[in-house]
């Protein structure tokens, strides 16, 4: 695989704007309706692919740091950086996986990196491994549009794009919105193009106002320009996000919180079941470790369950009772 930066030939410390530029002009000197035949497709996908890369921000940075294995599915840039440390050499590129854990327990202590976390050969990589280009160009090369969908987000194009000319597609611009539960972890939304309908994937701890950008998705034109999607993350009545922490409050009743019993919690990354501290205040929360969002450098967060008392209706004589006697047991005597 070439370099990506000799593929759009510029130099490495390009802005975004000359990253474009050269995306755009190679684009239309390579396109296929002017370079006909399996060689020309070839250069025109390998132009799309590295601008797939080098035109976004973040996956540019993993780029930069880590090469070409920062493109491999299921790279983990925090695991390498710590593998890098224990080799004890800044330029290594190693390839350090680990399957995540399905759960975690309350207060469990994180996983140490596996023991054989170290280099893998590229001979073997590039036979084994599926890329980000998968995800980040797939929809471009397989045509992920899909059929016309009431449900699908409208899309505005971009009239004042100062590089539109000459037959090249207009930049479009759409918002989406999406649940906070499934921003955390990630997932597809779909946004409406002309007459298609466009699969966004959207980036697991992805914050409202973020821009996911797909190049290739705007105008047709010869290049097609590129579409820009504005993430607007919807709040949840049970969920809160202060950095990569999440909060979630638990429906409990008052007999399993003086208990102690073992309830299933439903997260946003599936249930699972903790024990309650029996005795415990209704305003303790439980901390699960790494069970929140997970950051941009693979830094992970915790998951806070905030345990809410629901009390039966009121007009529970019995019951009223038995609160009397517990508040009566509980006063301080003397």
């Amino acid at each position: 695989m070439r370099d990506l930066y000799v593929v759009l030939g510029i130099e490495r410390n390009a802005d975004s704007r000359a990253i474009k530029r050269a995306y755009r002009e190679l684009t239309r000197r390579f396109h296929p309706d002017v370079h006909r035949g399996h060689a020309g497709d070839e250069v025109y996908r390998e132009i799309v692919d590295a601008y797939a890369i080098l035109g976004d921000d973040r996956t540019r940075a993993l780029y930069d740091e880590f090469g070409e294995l920062s493109l491999t599915r299921g790279f983990d840039p925090a695991r390498a950086r710590a593998a890098r440390e224990r080799a004890g050499d800044p330029t290594w590129q190693g390839s350090p996986w680990g399957a995540a854990r399905p759960g975690a327990a309350a207060d469990d202590e994180p996983d140490d990196l596996p023991d054989d976390a170290g280099d893998l050969d590229f001979d073997d990589l590039k036979h084994a491994r599926r890329t980000v280009f998968d995800d980040l160009l797939g929809s471009f090369w397989r045509g992920r549009e899909v059929r016309l969908d009431d449900d699908a987000d409208d899309v505005d194009t971009d009239d004042d794009d100062d590089d539109a000319s000459g037959g090249m597609g207009r930049d479009a611009r759409a918002e989406a919105s999406v649940p906070l539960a499934r921003a955390v972890v990630g997932c597809h939304v779909q946004v409406r193009v002309g007459g298609r309908i466009v699969d966004v994937a959207v980036p697991a701890g992805a914050r409202d106002g973020d821009v996911v950008h797909l190049p290739g998705h705007g105008e047709a034109g010869s290049p097609p320009g590129d579409l820009h999607v504005t993430l607007r993350v919807l709040p949840d009545p049970a969920l809160t996000r202060r950095g990569l922490d999440l909060t979630l409050a638990v429906p409990v009743t008052l007999l399993e919180l003086y208990r102690g019993d073992p309830v299933e919690v439903a997260t946003p990354r599936g249930a699972v079941r903790v024990q309650i501290p029996a005795g415990c205040a209704p305003e303790h929360k439980l901390r699960l470790r790494r069970q929140g969002v997970h950051g941009p450098g693979g830094e992970v967060g915790d998951l806070y369950l905030a345990f809410r008392v629901q009390l039966p209706p009121a007009g529970d004589a019995e019951l009223l009772r038995a609160l009397e006697r517990l508040q009566a047991a509980a006063r301080p005597r003397g």
